[in-house]
């Protein structure tokens, strides 16, 4: 199955196989009136096939992993795409490359191995800015006055679109700014946040959750309310708050406490109002005075 059966040049070129891998060349000499033989199973080599894995992932950054798919091939060529450079090249199996830009390109990529001929493939890929939303998170807040603040982080493309969504319970259910602020619920309670950024046919979305709590309760007790001087007077804390509260006592004669129940001795005569300023880590302040 070769393309000459037989030849009398001494170092016979540019003969072809096809068909069989496996084929019987023999070699006759004749010199003198002498005659002698040789004959050899010479393997020729399956021909190489260029392949490329089709792009799956979709704006992941500017650097690219390929993937090598082709078969027989013992050494590879490859041309990113890039136009006007000669460098954008790679002899790995499995190369990856950073483009400068975005767009789409045209990647080459030549299969070769010894005594074939070498196959080439052409495959498109684009390459966009990494989509990977994300915001962070706002620290809980107390019910009244509460009033929340979002960026959207994880976008490079000025065309980027966003689609926020709050829930029925809040003043702005939606909203398709980059920033959105202002954002009030109307109780306390947990709320789920997402958001969706579309940039260059990719969307992406992250979730997560806020938090609002109930207003802290405020009350004490003065157990002494007269009495002559020094009259020594307990007061005792029945305030109640979601999370740790933090006490000032200021007691009208500038005597002052930070602990929940303390006491305090009055040395002149008079009337005095005490007061409660209670706030909690969240920042929620509640005061009352007696």
């Amino acid at each position: 199955n070769a393309n000459v059966n037989f030849s009398d040049d001494q170092s016979p070129e540019n003969i072809t196989f096809n068909g069989a891998l496996t084929y019987e060349v023999s070699l006759t000499v004749f010199d003198n009136g002498c005659e002698a033989s040789v004959t050899e199973l010479f393997e020729v080599p399956p021909q190489p096939v260029a392949e490329l894995e089709g792009q799956e992932i979709y704006c992941d950054g500017l650097t690219f992993d390929f993937e090598n798919l082709s078969e027989n091939a013992t050494s590879y060529s490859w041309d990113f795409g890039v136009p006007g450079l000669s460098n954008d090249m790679s002899a790995l199996t499995n190369p990856s490359y950073t483009y400068a830009d975005t767009g789409v390109y045209t990647v080459t990529l030549i299969a070769s191995s010894d005594f074939t001929c070498s196959d080439t493939v052409t495959a498109e890929y684009a390459i966009y800015w990494l989509l990977d939303p994300y915001f962070e998170t706002p620290p809980a807040q107390c019910f009244e006055g509460n009033a929340f603040s979002f960026e959207a982080m994880g976008f490079e493309e000025s065309s980027s679109e966003f689609e926020w969504e709050f829930g029925a319970l809040s003043n702005m259910p939606t909203s398709v700014l980059v920033n959105p602020s202002g954002i009030s619920f109307a109780e306390p309670g947990t709320f789920p946040i997402g958001l969706t950024i579309s940039a260059n046919g990719c969307v992406d979305s992250y979730n997560s959750v806020i938090e609002i709590l109930p207003n802290p309760t405020i009350n004490f007790n003065i157990l002494e309310s007269s009495g002559c001087p020094p009259l020594l007077v307990h007061v005792l804390d029945s305030a109640f708050a979601a999370t740790q509260i933090t006490y000032l006592w200021e007691f009208g004669d500038g005597g002052i406490s930070n602990i929940p129940n303390p006491t305090h001795i009055y040395n002149v005569p008079g009337t005095y109002d005490i007061t409660l300023t209670m706030s909690t880590t969240e920042g929620c302040i509640e005061t009352l005075q007696m």
